[in-house]
């Protein structure tokens, strides 16, 4: 989902003539800090579409969520883990004599779904988190380019 709006934040680079050095192009690193906020100073002038375009995604409520999960050196998502509760099995040895009756197996583990380094409950669910992602990607892809048409 990031690459999507990675790739907004380049056409809009590009369409202001814009290309880091090396032939490499801009993405939404250069005009947002790491915890999604916007940089105070941009890296070129602005055009006024690109500019509110960019506001409107920092501004964005699940920004910081998304952008917590972009890898940001290799544009990928983290790798997600599970934490599973182990099955208890009884056993029993009898030495002569009779076998006593087992102690029941105490309730499993909880397990939960964790989308980040950090396991809580109460955070949001893989689900949630991926369902804000597509929302997030889709409004200002759709934004973006409506934008770029009107002010092209």
């Amino acid at each position: 989902m990031v690459t999507a709006i990675d790739l907004c934040a380049s056409a809009g680079a590009f369409w202001c003539g814009q290309l880091k050095r090396h032939g490499h192009y801009f993405d939404t690193g250069d005009f947002t800090e790491w915890t999604g906020a916007r940089k105070a100073e941009p890296p070129f002038p602005l055009p006024v579409w690109f500019d509110q375009w960019l506001n409107g995604l920092a501004s964005d409520p699940y920004w910081p969520v998304v952008r917590s999960y972009r890898d940001h050196q290799l544009h990928r998502i983290q790798s997600r883990s599970v934490a599973i509760g182990m099955p208890f099995i009884p056993s029993t040895l009898i030495i002569g004599g009779q076998a006593v009756a087992p102690d029941p197996p105490p309730p499993p583990l909880p397990s939960f779904e964790q989308f980040g380094p950090q396991i809580d409950p109460g955070e949001p669910s893989v689900h949630d988190e991926y369902n804000a992602a597509v929302t997030l990607a889709h409004n200002h892809w759709v934004a973006f380019w409506q934008a770029l048409a009107a002010n092209a």
